[in-house]
């Protein structure tokens, strides 16, 4: 983001070839000569708001990528906790279900799950 904020700022000074550069800015000059340098302000003054919005993309693909690897963590935790109920007979798992104790260990994953998917968003 400092790169883009850096180009944005370097490309707000004048320059002998600005009209070859900017597009947008040969549209001002031939249909709004009156107007050019307080429409040529207002365009440069743009740049480093563009500069913010390019990096934007870029923090969403990052931002994306650690939403998947939580998901990944949780769904995996869950996994190994699945697989261990699958282990057991029907009627264990039952009486699973009813159990205080196990109920409690599922209660401490649950937790643990939930902190570690926020310590993957800090």
């Amino acid at each position: 983001m400092i790169c883009a904020l850096f180009a944005a700022v370097v490309h707000m000074f004048p320059s002998e070839n600005i009209l070859q550069m900017c597009f947008p800015l040969n549209i001002i000059e031939d249909y709004a000569p009156n107007w050019k340098n307080e429409l040529f302000f207002m365009y440069k003054m743009s740049y480093p708001l563009t500069a913010l919005a390019m990096t934007a993309s870029s923090n969403q693909v990052v931002y994306t990528a650690c939403h998947a690897r939580i998901q990944i963590y949780i769904v995996l935790s869950m996994r190994k906790l699945l697989l261990h109920i699958d282990n057991l007979n029907s009627e264990k798992a039952c009486k699973l279900l009813h159990d205080k104790e196990f109920q409690e260990h599922v209660k401490r994953g649950m937790i643990s799950v939930i902190k570690r998917s926020n310590k993957c968003y800090k």
